[in-house]
């Protein structure tokens, strides 16, 4: 699913877990996967992420960022 959007984006090598590519990942818990974010506070965390990995650097765990920099803007 993410290999497809990020290839039509041209965000090579990304959305594919192999030697070479980012190591972006997100676990989450599919049981809690609820929409808390309404209209008014658009970027409110979802509880169902569990854990992120941005280039492989943990960058947050249950809702808490960490000052992780392991990642940077895309560019065309």
């Amino acid at each position: 699913m993410s290999c497809i959007s990020a290839a039509r984006f041209g965000l090579k090598p990304r959305g594919l877990i192999q030697v070479g590519a980012f190591a972006d990942v997100v676990l989450f818990d599919p049981a809690r996967m609820i929409d808390r974010a309404p209209y008014a506070d658009p970027d409110a965390a979802s509880e169902c992420i569990v854990k992120v990995w941005v280039n492989g650097a943990l960058a947050c765990a249950d809702v808490e960022p960490f000052n992780a920099k392991a990642g940077h803007r895309p560019r065309h």
